[in-house]
């Protein structure tokens, strides 16, 4: 029977949750109830000396969806979704898939990195953030979202997922930018970051389409540069951003040629470039 009610749920799918029928029989998606999400705290502990301690508790309730044939006996899966904003509309709002599992556990470490590094907040300010949890069938049919969740928590300070520059130089060079590979063709001042943090970095230049780069803490130096992993096929228009690698694989500018930001933040192990 479970293998029969998978079979007719994929169908519903296909028709937005309408019907679909077996052997001459009408089966229809009746819903199911909002999901209520709890918690055993929502002022959440956070510490470096205690990262590996629970945090805190989420729980929710089942949905219970029901189609016409009685109650549904296939796996309901559940994402929690983190934010800075109440309207979860952030760009940087964390999406967790917790798959079927109706509880999850989350440690000091875990929070405090979709804090730290997803929401970009603070470090030694209390903060608010808000969770909620989505509810939803295969296909992702159903879709409920539970209430919201506000909890308070004051993020610390990790190392840095990749190591900055000693000196607090960064430098770009390759055929992507006005002064190619090293010896440069322009004044090396052009080609150097801006530091706005210890760990983050910034740089507005004009940039060739489809080119190749590198970072760099001395132009002409190659022990300390730092890019991708592997380098990507194409670039991509607009903005372009990705995981940041010590002495990875060449970089490929974004695929239109112009004025663009790039951002290297090695507190997140992440670089970005942006369109001006």
């Amino acid at each position: 029977m479970k293998k029969s009610l998978k079979v007719l749920l994929s169908l519903a799918v296909v028709l937005l949750l309408g019907s679909c029928k077996k052997e001459g029989y009408k089966v229809v998606f009746e819903g199911g109830t909002t999901p209520v999400l709890s918690t055993n705290t929502t002022n959440i502990p956070l510490a470096f000396a205690t990262q590996s301690d629970p945090a805190f508790t989420l729980r929710w309730t089942n949905p219970e969806y029901k189609f016409n044939t009685g109650a549904n006996s296939i796996d309901v899966n559940y994402n929690i979704l983190v934010d800075k904003s109440s309207s979860f509309n952030s760009p940087d709002i964390k999406t967790l898939s917790i798959g079927t599992a109706v509880e999850k556990i989350f440690t000091q470490s875990e929070f405090n990195d979709i804090l730290l590094n997803q929401l970009q907040l603070p470090t030694g300010v209390q903060t608010t953030v808000y969770i909620k949890l989505q509810a939803f069938l295969e296909g992702g049919a159903g879709l409920l979202t539970s209430n919201t969740l506000a909890v308070t928590a004051t993020p610390y300070a990790i190392p840095p997922k990749i190591t900055p520059p000693a000196s607090g130089n960064l430098y770009i060079v390759g055929d992507a930018t006005p002064g190619g590979w090293p010896p440069v063709s322009v004044d090396e001042s052009t080609l150097k970051f801006n530091q706005v943090s210890a760990t983050m970095f910034e740089l507005t230049l004009q940039l060739n389409a489809n080119k190749e780069y590198k970072f760099v803490e001395v132009i002409g130096q190659w022990d300390k540069q730092w890019s991708v992993k592997t380098e990507p096929d194409a670039g991509a228009p607009g903005t372009l951003s990705g995981d940041l690698y010590f002495n990875g694989a060449n970089g490929r500018a974004p695929a239109e040629s112009g004025l663009y930001k790039i951002v290297v933040d090695f507190q997140r192990g992440k670089y970005s470039f942006t369109k001006q």
